[in-house]
């Protein structure tokens, strides 16, 4: 197993100090950084290092309003979707009724096409992938080498964040639910940190998924490409990490 960590974002917070910490957390693994074509003079400036950039996706759709189940890589009829909202009246009504509501959460699809467009450049020796944000702070305390090994043995996602479904606390302690836990948790990556295998994350699939409109955003738009093709395997984690900025 070769890791590397995969910093993709803009410039928020004290992004310097978040990623220091990540490289003391994970010193065996290598980082990597990547932004949009905008920003990269900024983060090549406070990072003292080269960061991989592309030009920033427009994102014109809702997926919730486009694509009602996540589609099959064979093509094969679907009947999976982000039920939680598709199956609700009153938060479809809102996506239907507000273009600038829907297109606000739609603009978190741009953190999966990042990624992809990431991974793209990264050498192929890596095989183990730590998704990783400029504006998440992540624990110094916290031992998170058993979940990156449970990640690559099982070849599952695990998704962390400061609470989920729910738990909460003590930041710096980690508790983890498995993806079944209940209808909504099922179809939720949590994002603010992923460990998963290369091999799990096929760029052109995302890629594919976003042209024809059907690319999810945050943590469904995850768990969509990281859990669901797996038959919902993936880990969430409640704390490790927290937003570094307030």
């Amino acid at each position: 197993m070769k890791t590397a960590i995969c910093f993709s974002g803009i410039p928020r917070g004290d992004v310097a100090s978040c990623v220091e910490k990540y490289k003391k957390v994970f010193p065996d693994a290598d980082p990597f950084y990547f932004t949009w074509t905008e920003y990269k003079t900024e983060m090549e400036s406070i990072l003292n290092s080269s960061v991989d950039h592309a030009e920033e996706p427009e994102i014109d759709y809702c997926a919730f309003l486009e694509s009602p189940t996540f589609p099959n890589k064979d093509g094969s009829e679907s009947t999976v979707g982000p039920n939680v909202i598709t199956n609700n009246p009153n938060r479809m009504k809102r996506f239907r009724d507000n273009w600038e509501y829907a297109h606000f959460k739609a603009l978190r699809t741009k953190q999966l096409i990042g990624h992809a467009l990431h991974l793209e450049k990264i050498p192929l020796e890596y095989d183990m992938i730590i998704r990783a944000r400029y504006d998440i702070e992540i624990s110094l305390k916290c031992d998170f080498d058993r979940y990156v090994e449970n990640s690559y043995e099982k070849k599952r996602a695990i998704g962390f964040s400061f609470g989920v479904n729910g738990i909460s606390g003590n930041w710096e302690t980690i508790k983890h639910l498995d993806g079944n836990y209940q209808d909504e948790g099922r179809k939720y990556l949590e994002d603010f940190m992923i460990f998963h295998p290369r091999e799990m994350y096929d760029s052109e699939w995302v890629k594919k998924l976003y042209k024809s409109k059907q690319l999810y955003p945050s943590e469904i738009g995850w768990y969509q490409v990281l859990s669901y093709p797996f038959g919902t395997n993936h880990l969430c984690c409640g704390g490790g990490v927290r937003l570094a900025y307030r």
